[in-house]
């Protein structure tokens, strides 16, 4: 919907990353995200009631901050002019793309991998030749999109190598068996 209200601030509950990711496509909102902190390994917290809602942390993820810092970023890395709206669109467009909760990753990515980093640095490499964008008002632009992805194969054998590590890094820490040639054959035909 087409709200222009300068005053109106919007806020939208969801303990789901990907409403930061949607909620910076929309440019001319004031948006936060109210999320529970994220806390990796922890266990449901319940209070004695029973009541699972209570001593939960809260918090607000500013949007438009978000946004900000991330255009501060590209334009550190871009060094010309381009239309940061556009490069917005691609990067969450791809983050999407290489696996969401809808999704299967790509094996090379991986969020405990740094998986938005690698898609960050490949988008912007790519922007940088081509000054292409993938995306267009709800458009892909396939050749563009093919150039990510040979792109990313000339970097995927690195992005593999780096997740068997941090996977064998993992297991070690937590003393739990890996078998190598059955879990993580990187010269398996299938992949």
């Amino acid at each position: 919907r087409n709200h222009q209200n300068a005053e109106l601030t919007n806020v939208i509950y969801s303990p789901d990353a990907d409403l930061i990711f949607l909620g910076l496509t929309l440019q001319d909102h004031k948006l936060y995200v109210m999320r529970e902190e994220f806390q990796p390994g922890r266990a449901d917290i319940t209070s004695p009631s029973g009541n699972p809602y209570v001593n939960r942390e809260i918090v607000f993820i500013d949007i438009n901050r978000l946004r900000y810092l991330l255009i501060s970023q590209f334009r550190q890395s871009i060094p010309f002019n381009f239309n940061y709206r556009r490069f917005i669109e691609d990067w969450v467009f791809m983050c999407f793309a290489v696996g969401n909760d809808f999704l299967p990753c790509l094996p090379c990515f991986e969020i405990r991998s740094n998986a938005i980093d690698k898609i960050t640095g490949l988008l912007v490499s790519l922007f940088k030749k081509s000054r292409r964008h993938i995306t267009n008002n709800g458009d892909i632009d396939l050749n563009a999109l093919r150039e990510f992805f040979v792109e990313c194969s000339e970097r995927e054998d690195d992005f593999l190598i780096e997740k068997k590590s941090n996977l064998l890094s993992v297991r070690k820490r937590m003393n739990l068996p890996l078998k190598e040639e059955e879990e993580f054959d990187l010269n398996s035909d299938a992949g």
